[in-house]
């Protein structure tokens, strides 16, 4: 069966077996595109531990339904992961209206499906047809995990889910966890700080100085709990806001397909929101829930047709609307 990607296929598998640099362009602090170099000894190091966190052998098949070729996790959650443990690889771009007979029909042991695809995909009826009985592992990662997704997933047949943390820079996986809201099980192969004002610090045992993640966190027990992006904060006159937890608050509440927290021209809290017009008014009293009043907070909610999203469907936080 020929995968979509074919030649992004080979290319990488050409460059791991002659033992070559892999480069990967990602959004720094400045929002800029940054190329990111990685040697093969990286790669290699990073591929054998996802093979070991994911449990794959060569009777496993790797299904990507939805991770581009532009991101990492494509080399080392799937193509490079496959070639390595001996497994068998299925890619197809992504298409929402077969995404669930897709998953039926490949029969595969493992998956990694991105948030905003399942916050779209799991409110339809075509999801109620999913069986997921054939996959040992489900996998989530790059953006908060939906509230809900681990039950689900489950209760549709998979034996296990994880939620996986990793970055370009310190290449996947930093850590996993069975817990859809707690990053714990930090790689052995990883260290890590958290600096006063909650951002983390991260780097391999191999690599010299620590990255700033631009990721805040929480400490937990057994390791740490997304926040957001330090960058995204909203210094207000009134609060500071991290808009990612208050969007994901309304997604949860309200189910809409989407939603952008923004400054407003009042230096007040501007929701837009994507998905039935009708939701407005929900929407608005999802936010006084977690303010407990948004009087003084928010200054409007408003519906459009379309929040814009980059190739992970990740929303892209400075666009028109």
């Amino acid at each position: 069966m020929l995968n979509d990607f074919q030649s992004e296929i080979d290319d990488l598998i050409k460059r791991y077996e002659y033992k070559q640099d892999f480069v990967y362009h990602t959004s720094g602090s400045t929002g800029k595109p940054k190329e990111i170099v990685l040697s093969y000894d990286t790669m290699k190091m990073c591929v054998e531990e996802n093979i070991r966190i994911m449990k794959i052998t060569d009777k496993s098949t790797i299904v990507n339904l939805c991770i581009p070729p532009t991101s990492i996790a494509f080399s080392c959650f799937t193509t490079l992961t496959a070639l390595v443990a001996g497994a068998k690889l299925i890619t197809r771009k992504f298409k929402a209206n077969e995404y669930v007979d897709n998953l039926n029909e490949f029969q595969g042991t493992h998956h990694f499906v991105i948030p905003a695809v399942y916050r779209t995909l799991s409110r339809t009826r075509k999801w109620e047809e999913l069986d997921l009985s054939s996959y040992e592992l489900l996998m989530t990662g790059s953006d908060l995990a939906p509230e809900g997704i681990k039950n689900d997933l489950l209760s549709k047949g998979a034996k296990r889910f994880l939620q996986i943390y990793g970055s370009t820079e310190v290449p996947p996986a930093i850590s996993e966890s069975e817990d859809e809201k707690d990053i714990a099980n930090v790689s052995p192969l990883i260290d890590y700080k958290i600096a006063d004002d909650g951002e983390l610090f991260i780097k391999w045992q191999c690599q010299d100085e620590y990255w700033a993640s631009g990721d805040l966190v929480e400490r937990v027990d057994d390791g740490f709990k997304m926040v957001g992006r330090k960058k995204n904060i909203l210094r207000l006159n009134c609060a500071h806001v991290q808009p990612e937890l208050i969007e994901q608050y309304i997604m949860n509440k309200t189910k809409v397909d989407r939603a952008l927290v923004t400054r407003s021209k009042n230096d007040k809290i501007g929701v837009y929101f994507e998905g039935p017009e009708t939701k407005q008014t929900e929407v608005f009293n999802s936010l006084n829930a977690f303010y407990g009043t948004s009087d003084n907070i928010v200054d409007f909610v408003k519906w459009v047709p379309k929040i814009e999203t980059n190739h992970l469907n990740k929303v892209i936080r400075h666009q028109s609307l």
